[in-house]
């Protein structure tokens, strides 16, 4: 005798829920419908340029963070993880702005009351090492000899160069404010990508037909290891590099050795060339102090470079990037030169998720053979 339930039991399969009517579009409307919400987005982006910024922040902060927090994961919840993650996160910041801002602040402020006896100093060197220049060396007419037109140019570019640092630190300093503004809006778009992550990545899986569905399920976890693994290891790497300067240049007796510190670690995030442009607001301060100081500052900067470049970066970064250096140097310098030398930051994710892309499509792309043309 089948009891009622078992009854209800088999009933239920014919009491679903019935389906969605499918409405259907020719390719033109569905066409026609993406270039639409594209040109919309384009257009959000347009009205509102820092949420793009905000976006690439949460997305690569979400990124950073996704390495500490799958590896906290294996020994609690993973939102007790992304908490934890967070607060460590968000302790650094606090103790920096508490701790090294205040301290950074006070010696920018020494640096600018400072400049005129500094510039002096390497006014009154530079007059000293050009009148020993020997005399082939033309100087130009009407520049009032040869000592006074090297000492003259070179005075001049690295005033140019001071101003323009000491600008860039003031604009810097007064867009404070917008900046914590676009840094907790990411971190909350970066706290949400961290919880959604599962349901993101279901969501991507999903958009492949079923046959691709694994494949999509690998792109995925190779976009997120390869640019975790590597935008995680340039913090770190800037971070430590940026102390090591600190420290070398303290121990030389190079005046203001933290706020040249921070600009290593900044310069840091600049590929190959990020160490080139650390140095160039050290030089005048060493050199000012003795021409003794400021060659061993260069010793220390090639020093830090070589440590950065042969032991953090392969043990940090590991392999992430599996580009040549002559290709990485070539995207660095196309964009440098074409957007400017902070923009270069993105040429090396960006090869790295190029290489992700292609090391995919390398193991899957066949190329179906044409076998009516084929030799018998």
């Amino acid at each position: 005798m089948v009891s009622q339930t078992e009854t209800d039991r088999g009933a239920r399969p014919s009491q679903a829920a019935p389906q969605p009517t499918p409405i259907w579009i020719s390719p033109r409307i569905q066409t026609a419908l993406v270039i639409v919400a594209v040109a919309l987005l384009g257009l959000a982006i347009w009205r509102v340029p820092s949420i793009l910024a905000i976006a690439i922040g949460g997305l690569a902060l979400a990124l950073i963070l996704s390495f500490p927090v799958g590896w906290l994961s294996r020994s609690m919840p993973r939102a007790l993880a992304i908490l934890a993650s967070l607060l460590f996160v968000f302790g650094l910041i606090v103790a920096g702005l508490a701790v090294i801002l205040p301290l950074a602040i006070d010696q920018l402020n020494g640096l600018v009351a400072a400049w005129p006896n500094t510039q002096a100093d390497i006014d009154r060197m530079l007059g000293t090492a050009a009148r020993r220049i020997p005399a082939w060396w033309p100087a130009p007419k009407d520049a009032g000899g040869q000592p006074g037109w090297l000492r003259e140019g070179l005075t001049n570019r690295i005033e140019t160069a001071a101003i323009t640092l000491l600008q860039s630190l003031l604009d810097v300093a007064s867009g404070t404010i917008g900046f914590v503004i676009q840094l907790v809006a990411a971190a909350t778009l970066a706290i949400y990508l961290l919880l959604d992550a599962q349901a993101l990545r279901d969501g991507f899986v999903h958009l492949a037909p079923p046959r691709y569905r694994r494949d999509a399920a690998d792109l995925w976890d190779a976009f997120g290891t390869s640019l975790s693994r590597y935008l995680s290891g340039v913090v770190v790497v800037a971070i430590i590099t940026g102390a090591l300067a600190c420290i070398a240049l303290g121990a030389l007796g190079v005046p203001y050795p933290l706020l040249l510190g921070g600009w290593v670690a900044f310069c840091s995030f600049v590929p190959v060339f990020g160490t080139y442009l650390g140095i160039i607001p050290a030089l005048p301060l060493a050199l000012a102090q003795s021409p003794a100081t400021a060659a061993l500052t260069i010793l220390a900067y090639i020093v830090i470079q070589q440590v950065e470049d042969n032991i953090l970066t392969p043990r940090v970064q590991g392999e992430t990037a599996h580009v040549p250096p002559a290709v990485i140097l070539i995207a660095v310098l196309w964009t440098g030169l074409a957007f400017g030398p902070f923009w270069s930051v993105l040429a090396v994710p960006t090869l790295v998720a190029a290489g992700v892309v292609f090391d995919f499509f390398r193991a899957r792309l066949r190329v179906r053979q044409d076998h009516s043309s084929a030799e018998p």
